[in-house]
């Protein structure tokens, strides 16, 4: 199973929003590990970056001694980037395109606040006609806002499914459900997409 995990570090992340998603991210790589440990299950992490650009995909190779880096937000020159989820979308176009199928956890971490909000149809529409993006089970992680006041471009990330936005403090535990549901559809031979349940049911 592999879990991609997008981070926004957009100039709304900057200070404590961006600590307390590297902390958060600190908890989860422990629930991946003791998961690990438990189950003998191979978790593959990856991660990437995105403002009004993104960054390549980073793969953590050995997710029991290694996490994720301390993520912070830079300016450039005397402005910080923006989020654009075009943008977003465009890097996991690029990460998904060549990826084998297999099990797969997207999770998006985020503020939201998109310059471009809901003007990035084409490049969702792209990434909706992947395989790869269509059946894997797909998060939002709020941060600093209340996820059930959800907006369009959440919801359209999750593919309307409000349940699967919720708040970044609940990361770690939804990431545990997460790869339990994977986990049991090995054991049982139900799918994630359809058992996956969260905190907020």
């Amino acid at each position: 199973m592999e879990l991609i995990y997008i981070i926004d570090t957009s100039g709304s992340m900057y200070s404590n929003r961006i600590a307390a998603v590297n902390a958060v991210l600190t908890e989860c790589v422990s629930v991946i590990r003791n998961h690990i440990k438990r189950y003998d299950t191979e978790v593959s992490v990856r991660y990437m970056t995105f403002n009004d650009s993104v960054s390549e995909l980073y793969h953590i190779g050995d997710v029991q001694n290694d996490g994720f880096p301390d993520f912070e937000v830079k300016a450039s020159g005397d402005f910080y980037p923006l989020t654009r989820f075009e943008t977003m979308y465009e890097g996991i176009i690029g990460c998904l395109a060549d990826r084998p199928g297999g099990d797969l956890g997207i999770i998006l971490i985020t503020d939201g606040k998109p310059v471009d909000s809901l003007n990035y149809q084409g490049k969702l529409e792209k990434a909706k006609s992947l395989d790869q993006f269509r059946n894997a089970v797909r998060l939002v992680a709020c941060v600093e806002r209340d996820p059930l006041v959800s907006d369009q471009d959440l919801l359209e990330f999750v593919g309307f499914k409000a349940d699967r936005i919720v708040e970044l403090s609940r990361l770690p535990i939804e990431t545990e459900h997460l790869i339990s549901a994977f986990t049991d559809e090995k054991t049982c031979g139900s799918g994630p997409e359809n058992d996956f349940i969260s905190v907020f049911d």
